[in-house]
């Protein structure tokens, strides 16, 4: 089995989304593309007419719309949680919006925790259909092992473990190998991408029970 040198790692932060999740950004490029068409918005009490897309920041002003144009209030879960507005065990307070108007919601990403979250609009008995807000983490992990300096003989095995701090709120990483120099960067729609990358090893590692620490071994 052939060699290659382990040049360069990246490790982001950024939020990986869940299979399905990913599925509908691959394609698109963002989330919630389907829902304002959807059978379940169109016959809601509240109809929504704008939600946000793809990965919001803490600087990103999220809007959100609907109508009839009535005063609401914005519950979410780190759940699907359905049709009830009961099950979403968060709201939004009155003092995180920029503009609260009948019918239109807008607060800056730094409002929401990161994390995916799963949202309503809530007007007395009436609500909307749920939908997606990604809050997208503010920081990148710390790296804690491998590590190497310039000038240093490398890795001295062909399959290290890789290990990090996690970042508060992101439920997912996405770890890229490459045999090249590469950045990573974000397009003109948002989107978290990679320039330069020969990505020679990859893997996505979800949440677990290790406290401090995630990690995961390169097997090549």
């Amino acid at each position: 089995m052939r060699s290659r040198k382990l040049a360069f790692l990246a490790l982001t932060g950024v939020l990986i989304l869940s299979a399905a999740q990913r599925s509908s950004a691959r394609q698109e490029g963002v989330v919630n593309t389907t829902l304002l068409q959807s059978r379940a918005n169109l016959t809601a009490d509240l109809v929504l007419t704008e939600v946000p897309l793809g990965l919001n920041s803490s600087s990103s002003l999220v809007r959100v719309a609907w109508t009839p144009e009535v005063s609401g209030v914005l519950k979410y879960s780190a759940l699907p949680s359905g049709s009830d507005p009961a099950n979403y065990p968060y709201e939004l307070p009155a003092s995180s919006l920029e503009t609260n108007q009948p019918g239109l919601l807008e607060f800056y990403g730094s409002a929401l925790p990161a994390g995916v979250w799963y949202a309503v609009v809530v007007s007395g008995d009436d609500h909307s259909a749920e939908f997606t807000i990604i809050r997208e983490a503010d920081e990148s992990p710390r790296m804690i092992a491998p590590q190497t300096a310039l000038g240093d003989s490398g890795i001295a095995t062909n399959a290290p473990t890789f290990s990090w701090e996690p970042v508060a709120g992101v439920p997912f990483y996405h770890i890229i190998l490459s045999d090249t120099p590469f950045e990573v960067e974000k397009d003109e729609q948002g989107n978290t991408i990679t320039r330069g990358a020969n990505i020679i090893w990859q893997a996505i590692r979800n949440l677990d029970p290790l406290p401090h620490a995630r990690s995961v071994r390169f097997l090549r």
